[in-house]
């Protein structure tokens, strides 16, 4: 699925770290991308989420989900090259396992360029605890605001706002024509229109990092209509922020705006 089925990310529009969910919307990942991916899968079907580092000279690292059948170790991973991908579980230790790489491993000048590894894999686990102040907000904002109507620009934080309980009321369409960059149906336009003149939502999450003509318009009617606009980002926001800090400062800003109808279009 992840070599035949996903496209191999180029970042045409910029650098990307897509969430694995993100991921699969787009059905498009690059090699740090594809392995959060396979590690989320792993989890799921009750492996540790473990990512391994190859680091090279004058070329790009390359990231590995490794796991275990019995005692042997294997690797699913996301390259563009067919020799960096997937490797049975018949690997007696994590070293064999890289240095089945090795051969594969070249830049364009042909050099070959693994030279180590991390010395141990990072449990993705490791970051459950840290999590809480979040997940923690995301239900008290459902206890306290249930099915809050919304609208959108993208499908950037649909993940978020339906763990939250919110509606979203943009119509799909809309968002997917414009997180492909194709004109939205009039019809469509029309009716997202109407949400903020008709004060339908109470909010307008607006991603920050993606703009066009006709999402400004949007912008510009939600501000005139006294809605708040509440901004999110498909990429990390910079400075100050890891990933914990800035979900947890997006919920915090979603509830500024239906508690106390104050905007945060910027984090």
């Amino acid at each position: 699925f992840l070599d035949d089925e996903v496209a191999y990310n180029l970042e045409l529009d910029g650098p990307t770290c897509f969430s694995p969910r993100l991921a699969l919307r787009r059905m498009t990942a690059h090699c740090m991308e594809g392995a959060l991916l396979a590690a989320a899968a792993l989890r799921v079907h009750a492996h540790p989420a473990l990512l391994l580092d190859l680091e090279s000279v004058r070329d790009d690292d390359h990231v590995l989900a490794v796991f275990k059948s019995g005692a042997a170790w294997g690797a699913i991973a996301k390259s563009n090259y067919s020799g960096l991908r997937y490797r049975d579980p018949v690997y007696r230790t994590l070293r064999e396992l890289v240095m089945s790489y090795f051969p594969h491993y070249y830049n364009l000048q042909g050099e070959k360029t693994l030279r180590a590894f991390s010395s141990r894999p990072v449990n993705l686990a490791r970051f459950d605890r840290s999590l809480t102040p979040w997940l923690q907000a995301i239900a008290s904002f459902k206890t306290g605001h249930p099915s809050t109507p919304v609208a959108t620009t993208e499908p950037v934080a649909d993940y978020m706002l339906e763990a939250a309980g919110i509606d979203d009321e943009t119509p799909w369409a809309l968002q997917a024509d414009i997180m492909n960059g194709v004109d939205p149906a009039p019809e469509d336009i029309t009716l997202q229109d109407s949400l903020f003149t008709g004060h339908k939502v109470k909010v307008f999450l607006y991603n920050e990092q993606v703009t066009d003509s006709i999402t400004q318009s949007f912008l510009a009617l939600a501000r005139k209509s006294g809605i708040p606009v509440v901004g999110v980002y498909e990429t990390m926001p910079t400075p100050g922020y890891d990933y914990q800090t800035w979900m947890l400062a997006e919920v915090r800003a979603l509830e500024k705006a239906v508690a106390d109808k104050v905007s945060t279009e910027h984090l």
